[in-house]
C-alpha cells in the first residue's frame, strides 16, 4: 500500500471521527426539537381528532416512505439499542467511529507489523467489538436494574399503604434510587406530566428496559386501574415472586459457572492463539493458510469450535 494510499485513508477516518463528534455535540438541541414536535403533535391531535387523523395518516406515510429504506431501519434499530444499553451516541454517530476504526485499525497494523492477516483481524475486531460492547451495556444495565426492583416495590408498598398515591409514589421513588431506576421513572414521570397517559408511560418504560419483572409490574398497576383492588397487596405478592425468582436466578448462575467459563474459553483460545502465531512467528501459522490441507483444517476448527460453543451455550442456558 502506497503512502498516499494511507494518508487518504487516515484522512477519512480523522475525518468521520470528527464528524461523530461534531453531531454528539448537537445531538441535545435535535432531540429537544424533536421531542417538542412530539408533543406539540399529540395534543394538537387530540384537540381536534380530524386534524389529528390527517397529520397521523401523513406521518405514517412517511415512516412507511422511510422504512423502505434499509439503512434508515437499520439506524432506527441501533438508536433503540444505544438507548437500552444507556450510551450517549446517536445511530449516525456510531458508525462513523466505527467506519474510522475499521479503517484506521487496519492501516496501523499494516505500518507497524506489514502483516495482512493480522490487519484483517483488526477490521473484524473493529467491527464486532462495537456490537458486543452495546450488548454488553444493555445486559449489565437490565440486570442492574432487576437488581433494584426488589427494594423499590418494598418502598412502592410502603408509600401506598401510608396513603401515597401512584404518582407521588414514583416521584418519591425516583428522587431516593439510583440510576438506571432513577433515570427510567425521571423520563416516565416527565411524559405523564406532558400528558400520556399513566398506562403508556409504564408501558414505554417496560418497552424500553425489556425486564420480565418490570413487564409483571406495569401489567398489575394497569389492571389495578381498570378494575380496582388494593395495588399495595398486589405489589407485595409480586416482591415475593421477584424475590423467589432471584433467589433461583442466583443458584442458576452458580451452578453453569463453569460451564460457561468453559464455553467462553473454547470460543476465545483458538483466536487469541492464533492472533498471539501471527505477531511472534507468522510464517508457522501461514501454512494453514497456504496448503490446501491446512485450509480444510482451519475450516474444520472454526467450525468445530463454534458448534462447540453452541452447545455449551445451550447446555448451560437454563430456561426459568
Amino acid at each position: 500500500m502506497s503512502e498516499q494510499q494511507i494518508a487518504l485513508l487516515t484522512a477519512v477516518s480523522v475525518f468521520s471521527a470528527l464528524q461523530a463528534v461534531i453531531m454528539h455535540t448537537g445531538r441535545h438541541r435535535e432531540e429537544l426539537r424533536q421531542r417538542l414536535h412530539f408533543l406539540a403533535d399529540e395534543k394538537k391531535a387530540a384537540l381536534s381528532p380530524a386534524a389529528g387523523e390527517k397529520e397521523g395518516v401523513a406521518r405514517t406515510r412517511l415512516s412507511v416512505a422511510l422504512r423502505l429504506r434499509p439503512l434508515q431501519k437499520m439506524l432506527e434499530a441501533t438508536e433503540q439499542e444505544l438507548a437500552r444499553a444507556d450510551i450517549l451516541l446517536r445511530a449516525e454517530e456510531l458508525v462513523a467511529l466505527q467506519l474510522a476504526a475499521v479503517a484506521l485499525l487496519p492501516l496501523l497494523s499494516l505500518y507497524l507489523f506489514n502483516n495482512f492477516f493480522l490487519a484483517l483481524a483488526m477490521a473484524v475486531f473493529a467491527a464486532v467489538f462495537p456490537v458486543l460492547l452495546i450488548r454488553n451495556s444493555k445486559l449489565r444495565r437490565r440486570r442492574k436494574f432487576s437488581g433494584q426492583l426488589e427494594e423499590a416495590l418494598t418502598t412502592m408498598t410502603s408509600s401506598l399503604r401510608a396513603g401515597f398515591s401512584l404518582l407521588q409514589t414514583l416521584d418519591a421513588l425516583q428522587q431516593e434510587s439510583s440510576a438506571p431506576l432513577a433515570s427510567e421513572l425521571r423520563q416516565t414521570l416527565q411524559e405523564i406530566k406532558f400528558g400520556l397517559p399513566t398506562e403508556e408511560a409504564l408501558k414505554n418504560m417496560a418497552r424500553r428496559v425489556q425486564c420480565d419483572d418490570l413487564e409483571l409490574i406495569v401489567t398489575a398497576i394497569n389492571i389495578q386501574h381498570q378494575v380496582g383492588g388494593n395495588l399495595a397487596e398486589v405489589l407485595d405478592n409480586i416482591t415475593h415472586t421477584i424475590r423467589e425468582r432471584i433467589r433461583i436466578k442466583g443458584e442458576v448462575r452458580t451452578l453453569t459457572a463453569q460451564g460457561r467459563i468453559s464455553g467462553t474459553i473454547v470460543a476465545l483460545l483458538p483466536l487469541f492463539l492464533a492472533a498471539f502465531l501471527l505477531i511472534v512467528n507468522p510464517s508457522y501459522l501461514l501454512v494453514l493458510f497456504r496448503h490446501p490441507l491446512g485450509l480444510a483444517l482451519t475450516g474444520a476448527a472454526i467450525i468445530s469450535g463454534i458448534i462447540g460453543g453452541l452447545m455449551i451455550r445451550k447446555i448451560v442456558d437454563i430456561e426459568y
